[in-house]
């Protein structure tokens, strides 16, 4: 994924799209996402797919698999070092939204977001 295309992704509103096959999508439908800790307070909304979006989306993904096992080492590491990068910029953010995603204590939300960087770190 390009740093252009990561733009558009994260610029794009999450309630209504859903991204296939690098194109936005309206989703079919909504779905909200209640804090479990707070079953009160609803997170956000985000767009849900259908079953045909679904397999589209599977599909994709197989299709564009070859292409990403040809993708040079060097260039992989440089794509999930820029995915860390941005993730440690944000990781208080991430590991509130998870906090409340999951119902679970700030420190372990944030605790989770390291978790992944140290995958990604390797």
């Amino acid at each position: 994924m390009s740093a252009q295309t990561t733009q558009k992704v994260l610029q794009q509103d999450p309630t209504k799209s859903i991204y296939i096959n690098g194109e936005w999508q309206a989703g079919a439908d909504t779905i909200a996402n209640i804090n479990p800790s707070d079953t009160s307070e609803t997170i956000g909304e985000f767009a849900q797919a259908s079953s045909d979006q679904v397999k589209d989306a599977i599909a994709a993904a197989r299709q564009a698999q070859p292409k990403w096992e040809a993708t040079p080492l060097e260039k992989k590491q440089s794509i999930l070092q820029a995915i860390g990068d941005e993730m440690i910029a944000r990781c208080d953010e991430l590991g509130t939204l998870l906090s409340r995603e999951e119902g679970k204590p700030f420190l372990e939300g944030r605790g989770a977001c390291w978790s992944v960087l140290s995958l990604l770190r390797r």
